[in-house]
């Protein structure tokens, strides 16, 4: 009895076992099709009578191509501008980005973390408020009030999985940002944390990277003898 139970015991456990790798995708380091990312920018260069922007932002990226390399981005962004009176400003829309990645040029970041290089374009259309007084707007030579300035933006990045298997990707990007109209000025250097999630439902709707589920053998024909 004891053994017919261990027997149980461990095949309820490779079942498991089974189900478990069959979620999981054939190809590794392989993105899902489908994130929602969080980033926190801040800008680096720049006068600093005119302060910094520092900025969150989220939305959606789709992962696509063969080794989903092609990453298109759609988020809305807000912040603030640090300055003298710690608050400055604040800035703040929508923007469209496209990356492209290499997986073949990765970089082994520790034993199981892989850093896979991309190219990132950005377009976006920004509402600035800037709460200068008239002292601070000679000072900065930037006109204080509300504008729009539409920015490009273009640079490199680095999405960084952490193991082998798991599809959530880490960013850090480096781009250099062009803003026209308000507040117009030279290309700044802006450096963002990311992190992108997969979503629950997308991490295995892509059938043909997913291994089969195993299936048990038919139950053998009963051996006892019917009645008649």
């Amino acid at each position: 009895m004891r053994t017919l139970r261990t027997a149980a015991l461990a095949l309820a456990l490779l079942l498991g076992a089974s189900a478990g790798r069959a979620q999981r995708a054939v190809q590794p380091y392989t993105p899902a099709p489908r994130y929602q990312t969080f980033n926190l920018g801040a800008q680096v260069t720049g006068p600093t009578n005119r302060g910094r922007d520092v900025m969150l932002s989220w939305g959606r990226m789709l992962a696509m191509g063969g080794r989903r390399q092609w990453m298109p981005r759609l988020e809305l962004s807000a912040g603030i501008n640090t300055g003298r009176d710690l608050v400055d400003g604040v800035v703040g829309g929508p923007s469209v980005s496209l990356a492209h990645a290499f997986p073949a040029q990765n970089l082994a970041l520790g034993r199981t973390t892989r850093g896979e290089p991309y190219l990132v374009a950005q377009a976006s259309a920004l509402g600035i408020g800037r709460f200068y007084s008239k002292l601070e707007e000679a000072d900065a030579g930037d006109e204080g009030g509300w504008g729009f300035a539409p920015a490009f933006a273009a640079g490199i990045g680095l999405r960084m999985f952490s193991d082998e298997w798991d599809v959530d990707l880490s960013t850090l990007e480096l781009i250099v940002e062009k803003r026209l109209g308000f507040g117009e000025g030279d290309p700044q250097l802006y450096i963002r944390f990311g992190r992108a999630t997969a979503p629950r439902a997308g991490r295995d709707d892509d059938a043909a990277t997913l291994a089969p589920a195993a299936v048990l053998p038919p139950p053998p024909p009963s051996n006892r003898l019917r009645p008649y």
